[in-house]
């Protein structure tokens, strides 16, 4: 690649001396560490550069965390000779690596064998996006739940899109303002409760918790699903969600609902809006106490919720070769 990069440089400036060329090398699952002695190019207007897309790191961690380690999502190993802050920092210890040029990063938010997983990667979301800025990242590529169309997703989806552009322009924005901004704008009238539901899910969604509720699982590093892409293939079960908790997280939703239903200066077009926009945060919590606990006070079955989600612009659940996901 920096054979051809500089082979471009003679090419540009005859055929087009205004354009800027980058060559980007993937750098994913077992592609993921840098060369040992390695050089990479960068010409004034050809250049090569790393997309760095750790799929099987622990996406809620800190990106330095010292037991983020990567997981192979082929054999379920982890390879704990490198955290992958490790394995990205050696990317740019390469020779002639020019900071704020060659690095781009994918940063992933959801668990792709299950959107209806909860996956709370906005309590590091800052700190990992300034770490990224401090190792000189130019880019970041935040995925969410999407497949082959637009699809409306749910585990504060939309939260994550403002807060995560918000954070492009300035690392050191104030994010609890920022949300506060969101919760108003995006839920109205149910705002504090549905503060309140993310509270209460990222108070649960965490790692020591879980790792109380099943030390037997947690006790073999290889079998920890936390916070991982495929983490619900274990962690989707009525041990770690249970129907108390789920029917806890139903009450904000309800409360949110008919604060939104009580305000007299809303239209009744503004009110559905407001109260769309609700439960789309109850998808995973409605998916959930039907699928799991076989609760049928929100939805009569499975295929019932399917129903209810695409109306609400979610046609997916899972990502991949995994098209049964789809409806």
């Amino acid at each position: 690649m920096n054979d051809v990069a500089a082979t471009l440089i003679a090419w540009l400036a005859v055929e087009n001396p205004d354009r800027t060329i980058a060559l980007v090398m993937y750098a994913y699952n077992g592609a993921n560490t840098a060369p040992v002695s390695a050089s990479i190019y960068n010409g004034e207007n050809a250049y090569v550069a790393v997309y760095f897309a750790p799929v099987g790191s622990r996406y809620p961690f800190k990106i330095d965390d010292s037991n983020n380690y990567w997981k192979n999502t082929s054999t379920n190993a982890f390879d704990t000779s490198e955290t992958v802050y490790e394995k990205l920092l050696s990317w740019t210890e390469l020779e002639g690596f020019n900071k704020d040029r060659n690095l781009i990063y994918w940063m992933y938010g959801t668990d792709f064998y299950n959107y209806m997983m909860p996956m709370d990667t906005l309590s590091n979301l800052q700190y990992n996006y300034q770490k990224l800025y401090e190792t000189g990242t130019d880019m970041i590529k935040y995925q969410f739940q999407t497949k082959n169309k637009a699809n409306v997703g749910s585990d504060w989806q939309r939260l994550k899109t403002y807060l995560s552009s918000e954070l492009a322009k300035d690392v050191n924005a104030d994010v609890a303002t920022l949300q506060a901004n969101f919760m108003d704008a995006m839920y109205g009238a149910g705002a504090t409760y549905m503060q309140q539901l993310l509270s209460a899910q990222q108070a649960h969604c965490t790692y020591d918790n879980f790792n109380d509720l099943d030390s037997v699982l947690y006790s073999n590093y290889t079998e920890q699903y936390f916070g991982i892409i495929n983490g619900s293939t274990k962690l989707m079960s009525t041990r770690y969600f249970s129907k108390d908790t789920l029917t806890t997280w139903m009450g904000y939703i309800n409360n949110a609902k008919a604060a939104v239903n009580a305000d007299g200066t809303l239209s009744d077009a503004e009110k559905a809006e407001y109260i769309e926009r609700i439960e789309v945060e109850a998808l995973s919590i409605r998916y959930m106490l039907v699928s799991l606990h076989s609760v049928t006070t929100y939805d009569a079955s499975v295929a019932a919720w399917k129903t209810h989600a695409a109306s609400l612009g979610c046609y997916c659940y899972m990502e991949g070769s995994n098209s049964n996901g789809n409806w």
